[in-house]
């Protein structure tokens, strides 16, 4: 069983965390009312993870990650546009161990 932000798995999901300082340093950002924390909203919901262990080494062989992520902002000021909200989700996926092709091309990694 994995346990939120103690492991591997723990840590994947929930990576986000707290993205209140984040927000702040957006400089053409403010809100009409509240704070931060009380009209940026992130919320993890519905995310899975299927892992392949190899019993007798104990080592992850091949894992796919799937995480859920639902944002809700209110009372948004950016730029002209005053007193806005907006919600937007996020479905990440990610498969383990990466492919030699996404190594190459989003990191330029080449394996030998």
């Amino acid at each position: 069983m994995s346990t939120r932000g103690d492991d591997s798995q723990g840590r994947f999901f929930n990576v986000l965390g707290d993205i209140s300082s984040t927000v702040e340093s957006i400089k053409i950002l403010s809100f009409s009312e509240g704070t931060i924390q009380d009209n940026f909203v992130v919320n993890y919901a519905g995310g899975s993870g299927t892992v392949k262990v190899n019993t007798k080494t104990k080592e992850v062989v091949e894992a796919d990650y799937e995480m859920d992520v639902h944002i809700d902002v209110k009372h948004a000021n950016v730029a002209v546009l005053k007193n806005k909200s907006a919600s937007m989700d996020i479905v990440y996926k990610n498969h383990f161990p990466a492919s030699d092709e996404f190594l190459k091309e989003s990191r330029n990694i080449v394996k030998k």
